[in-house]
């Protein structure tokens, strides 16, 4: 099925997996500001905070704290 997923999609599902989870929590770290990052981790699919600061950093190129703050200025500027 992985091999069938990876044909069709173009990626491993576990990079899938990966980036959906990035992505998800994006949006609850620039939506749930009152979340600590481990609870960011935790409801994006993380089992592990550190793992997921670590792969956030490697694909974002900044933390989850430096990705909230600046998400947060650049919305309190805009309004």
């Amino acid at each position: 099925m992985s091999r069938k997923f990876h044909e069709e999609v173009g990626v491993l599902f576990s990079e899938y997996l990966i980036q959906y989870r990035i992505q998800t929590a994006k949006q609850f770290l620039i939506t749930h500001i009152n979340w600590t990052i481990s609870d960011v981790a935790e409801k994006s699919g993380f089992r592990s905070q550190h793992y997921f600061s670590t792969l956030f950093r490697k694909i974002e190129g900044i933390s989850p704290t430096e990705f909230r703050e600046r998400e947060n200025k650049s919305l309190s500027s805009s309004q």
